[in-house]
Parts: C-alpha cells; sequence; structure tokens
C-alpha cells in the first residue's frame, strides 16, 4: 500500500472514531440532563412531608432559603425559580434539586447522608445517587467528545445506568435514549446546561471562599484588639500584631507605551511563589504568542487586592506554559466562552502587545522579546493535533477574546477552531473592567 493510501485509510479511522466519539457524549449528555434531571426531581418530590406539596414546604422554609441566598449557597436567579413557586418546575436543575433535597425534605429521610464527600460503592440510598449525577455532570463538563470513547465511555454509561436505574428509570426509556436518532437542537441544549450549571457550581464555591475570607479576616481583627485590651489593661508592654501587609496596589508599576500608560504588578507585587526548579529563559526574540483564558478558576476583578488574591490561587492549582522557551504565553483573567473581555483588559493586551520589544516586566529594559512579524494564536488554535488524538479540549481562549481580536493583524485565522462540543454560546454579556497586567513567570 502506498503512503498516500495509508495516510487517507488513517484519516477515514479518525474521522470515524471522532463522530463516534461525538455521539457518544451527546447521548450521555441527553440522558443525564433529560432523564436525570427528570429523576431528580421526582425522587424529592417523593421524599417530601405527607401531605404536603413543594408549594407549601416553601412558603414555610422561605427565611431559611433566604438565608441560603444571603450565604450564595444559592444564587438570586435560583431563589428566584422558587419564589414565587410555579406548577413549572422544568428550570430547576440538577444542583438546585440537590440543595431542595438536603433542606426541605424530611429529616427521617436525610438522616446518615455526608452532602459534601462524594459516594462509597456501598452508600446507594437516593440522596448518593443525587450525587452522583452532580457529579457525572461535572465529568462531563471536564472531558472532551474525542476523549469519550472505549473503555471510558462504557465506564461513565454504566455508573449513569445504574444510578438512573435505582431512582426508578426503566431499561426501556434508558435503550430508547440511548438508540433514537439524536435531535441537535436538544442535544445542543443539554452541552449548553452542562457547562452553565458547572460554572454556577464554581462561582457558588469561589464566593463562599471569598466569604469565608472575609469572615476570618473579621475575626482576627477582633481578637487583635481583645488581646490589646486585655494586656493594655495590666499595663503590660505589648506588641500589636495587626496585619501590616503593604496593599498590592502599592508594588504597581508604570510603563508608558504608544497607546497611553500601562499598568503591570511584578511577581513580588502579588506575593508569588518561587520557581521550584531553574526554568530556561526564553530565546528571543520570540516568533509566538498564545493566548489563554482562566476559565472558571478566576472571575474577571475590579479591585487590585482581589485581583492579586486570585491570581496567587490560581498559581495554587495550576500554570499554563511553565516551561517553554520558544513560545510566550498571556492569560486573560476570566471565562470568555460566552462573555465579552472588557474594553480596557482588550486595551491592555493591545498596546501591551505592540510595545513588547520594548520592555522586558523582569528588567524594565529593552531586550526585544518578539519579531516584528509575530504571530498570534488563541489556545484553541494550537492544540487542534492534541484534539485529534483524544488529549484535551479546546476553548480557550473563548470565544469573546478571539471575537475582540479577529481584525489584529498579527492574528493567524485557523479555521475550524471551536470544534468542542461545549464551545456553545447565544448571547454576550458586558463584563467587568480589568487594565493592568500580571507578571506570572520567573524564567523571562
Amino acid at each position: 500500500m502506498s503512503s498516500s493510501s495509508e495516510e487517507e485509510s488513517l484519516d477515514l479511522s479518525r474521522n470515524c472514531e471522532t463522530r463516534t466519539a461525538n455521539t457518544n457524549y451527546a447521548r450521555i449528555a441527553c440522558l443525564l440532563m433529560q432523564e436525570g434531571t427528570r429523576r431528580a426531581q421526582e425522587t424529592v418530590l417523593i421524599h417530601l412531608p405527607d401531605r404536603k406539596t413543594i408549594a407549601q414546604i416553601l412558603c414555610e422554609k422561605q427565611k431559611k432559603m433566604s438565608e441560603l441566598k444571603k450565604s450564595r449557597i444559592i444564587t438570586k436567579s435560583q431563589y428566584n425559580m422558587l419564589y414565587p413557586f410555579t406548577d413549572d418546575m422544568s428550570k430547576i436543575d440538577i444542583s438546585l434539586w440537590l440543595v431542595l433535597a438536603r433542606n426541605i425534605t424530611t429529616a427521617r429521610a436525610r438522616r446518615g447522608i455526608d452532602w459534601r464527600k462524594s459516594p462509597e460503592n456501598h452508600e446507594v440510598l437516593w440522596a448518593h445517587d443525587l450525587i452522583r449525577l452532580k457529579e457525572i455532570r461535572n465529568f462531563l463538563f471536564h472531558v472532551s467528545a474525542p476523549e469519550l470513547v472505549g473503555e471510558k465511555f462504557n465506564e461513565i454509561k454504566t455508573e449513569l445506568v445504574r444510578v438512573l436505574r435505582r431512582l426508578g428509570t426503566s431499561d426501556q426509556v434508558i435503550n430508547d435514549h440511548m438508540s433514537r436518532d439524536l435531535d441537535p437542537q436538544q442535544t445542543k441544549l443539554s452541552v449548553l446546561q452542562i457547562r452553565e450549571q458547572y460554572m454556577e457550581d464554581q462561582n457558588v464555591l469561589l464566593r463562599e471562599a471569598a466569604e469565608h475570607k472575609k469572615h476570618t479576616r473579621i475575626l482576627i481583627v477582633v481578637l487583635s484588639l481583645l488581646a490589646a485590651f486585655v494586656l493594655i489593661s495590666i499595663s503590660v508592654p505589648v506588641a500589636k500584631y495587626f496585619d501590616r501587609k503593604v496593599p498590592c496596589s502599592a508594588s504597581i508599576q508604570r510603563m508608558t507605551t504608544n497607546s497611553g500608560t500601562l499598568y503591570y504588578m511584578p511577581r513580588t507585587g502579588w506575593n508569588a511563589s518561587p520557581s521550584s526548579r531553574n526554568l530556561p529563559r526564553l530565546i528571543t526574540p520570540l516568533k509566538k504568542v498564545a493566548l489563554f483564558d482562566t476559565a472558571v478558576i478566576l472571575e474577571q476583578c475590579k479591585v487590585t487586592d482581589d485581583c492579586c488574591d486570585q491570581v496567587k490561587y490560581l498559581q495554587n492549582i495550576a500554570f499554563e506554559g511553565r516551561g517553554n522557551s520558544n513560545i510566550l504565553s498571556i492569560a486573560m483573567m476570566g471565562n470568555f466562552a460566552c462573555t465579552w473581555p472588557s474594553d480596557p483588559a482588550v486595551t491592555a493586551l493591545y498596546a501591551f502587545l505592540g510595545n513588547i520589544t520594548k520592555f522586558d516586566p523582569s528588567t524594565m529594559r529593552a531586550n526585544g522579546i518578539l519579531r516584528k512579524n509575530y504571530l498570534l494564536y488563541g489556545e484553541c488554535q494550537l492544540n487542534q493535533d492534541a484534539v485529534r488524538h483524544n488529549k484535551t479540549y479546546p476553548d480557550s481562549p473563548g470565544a469573546g477574546v478571539l471575537y475582540k481580536i479577529r481584525f489584529w493583524s498579527h492574528w493567524v485565522i485557523v479555521h475550524n477552531c471551536f470544534v468542542s462540543n461545549i464551545c456553545l454560546c447565544y448571547s454576550y454579556n458586558i463584563s467587568s473592567p480589568f487594565d493592568y497586567l500580571f507578571g506570572i513567570s520567573s524564567s523571562g
């Protein structure tokens, strides 16, 4: 067989695998978001107190649900789905049904349930299976369609089928979902719901962490004041242990560009952890620049100190681009799959790239970091080969960023960038301002 024939055969095989993987993902997503949500609803309704409707119970529990909204366990939009309550429960998602299961079902039904941990294999109560539905949804958010083949597909399908059977779904309904013709619109809606619900949950977790941090700071201040008062009252000289950390904003450096003044935050400003090993410096001048986003890990921020905290938080979780010596990586703070980056952020990016041959953040001197004819890519454009080999899903830096840079002279147009099944959105929202740069890598 000739080399050309072998390549055509290999491409055909890959195309077949990709179509199979996309079909697998679509069927699992539709089964979970349609039948899984329906079973979550029916299960919660079954375990309500006797002779009471969900409307009556929500009326009795309105004060408690208001407290959950105030503490940001549920969002304002979720609260508005419940009050005023209507008979249409189709908009209540798996996450909200899980919250309702925890707060409005009978105490007897909830006995012995640890809602914060993943169920063990032997734990098969109804509440455990609701938790599993949410975990399967989170798994589908993180996995790309090309990865859902073979053993991995069989494993997630088996787990979902077991859960649905225990919650009352018949084998006939399951088989119908797994064999019927796919509705493109319904598939698109199910995949979008997976993404939106997961991102909403992550935002709740971030808000909880911020609230906890705020309360911790208040407690530290109160205890410090109390200790100082006691010591002063008995005339013992003491040192005051208040937090005297220099504000993050005090470390901002200015750099003048042809487009105006940009503000740069060095690693010392956001208290970066040192590198665990020596990294090679960039081989300049560079030819490529890659744009990323920080997905749901970080939100766009308005206050400098909050931005510093978020960048530090990101360093403890993941680091994109460490170890590269021939490409410059720039991350936009936020998730732009369905959101515009702010105009100040785009302006800062454009001005920084336009003047980067005149500025080195580590030395504040000219050193020619980029070639004059450098190429600008989105992460998804550089990962097409990885997608074909089932290694990643390319939604970074998001449609919002790529839309903003589509007319920039250095941007390289690569078709079929949005091949990921989770790159779906209907509209864009205006995001909060962000107009300064953070130095990330110490390797140049």
